[in-house]
C-alpha cells in the first residue's frame, strides 16, 4: 500500500476527506486492510479518513458452538502494535 497522505505545508487547515471503503471478506487480508486504513485514521496529518464496513458472508463463527464450528475454516489472527509500525 501506499505511503498515507499528509496535508500540504501551506498551513491548509480544511479539515480531511472522507472515504467509504467496503472490504468483501473478513479472511485474513481483509483484516489486514481494516487494521490499516484504521490506524491511516488515527494519523495527524492525514488528508483523507476512510469509513470501513466489512462484509462477510459466513456467520459470526465466535457465536457457533464447537461442532457446528468443524463445518468452516476459521482464522486465528492477533494483530499488535510493534507488527503494524
Amino acid at each position: 500500500m501506499c505511503a498515507p497522505t499528509t496535508l500540504n505545508l501551506n498551513n491548509n487547515d480544511t479539515p480531511p476527506e472522507t472515504r467509504r471503503v467496503i472490504i468483501a471478506g473478513a479472511g485474513p487480508s481483509g483484516l489486514l486492510l481494516q487494521a490499516l486504513l484504521h490506524r491511516r485514521n488515527k494519523s495527524p496529518n492525514a488528508r483523507v479518513n476512510y469509513d470501513v464496513t466489512m462484509i462477510e458472508s459466513r456467520p459470526d463463527l465466535g457465536q457457533l458452538d464447537k461442532e457446528e464450528l468443524k463445518a468452516y475454516r476459521s482464522w486465528m489472527i492477533g494483530l499488535a502494535g510493534h507488527g503494524l509500525e
